[in-house]
């Protein structure tokens, strides 16, 4: 199983992003997997029904929301992972089968 991992800790303006993160995938793509490393407060501000767009909300590791991102490997739900900041925001048009077509023999990467 393939998905994508975001943060929302700390702040509920990284749910908010979080959330049009997850709009902008599933506008590409209903049938992605998103995922949230999410504590209480990173939430907050958004309801049962937002939640919803979420498809695993996860327990952070660590309180510190960059922490996180070293166990992300143990986090995510999936086979496959993408990590996306929660402040980033997919176009209408991307192609996440190509996208996970073209990393089939990339066992791992990182960009910045």
């Amino acid at each position: 199983m393939r998905g994508i991992v975001t943060i929302a800790m700390k702040h509920p303006l990284y749910g908010r992003y979080a959330y049009n993160l997850a709009l902008s995938i599933k506008s590409a793509d209903i049938k992605q997997q998103v995922a949230v490393i999410a504590d209480e407060e990173g939430l907050r501000h958004l309801n049962p029904k937002q939640r919803m767009i979420f498809d695993h909300i996860i327990e952070p590791k660590s309180e510190k929301p960059l922490v996180n991102k070293f166990f992300l490997d143990r986090l995510t739900p999936f086979e496959e992972t993408l990590f996306v900041d929660a402040d980033m925001i997919f176009s209408p048009l991307a192609d996440f089968n190509e996208f996970w077509r073209s990393m089939t023999t990339v066992e791992w990467t990182m960009a910045n």
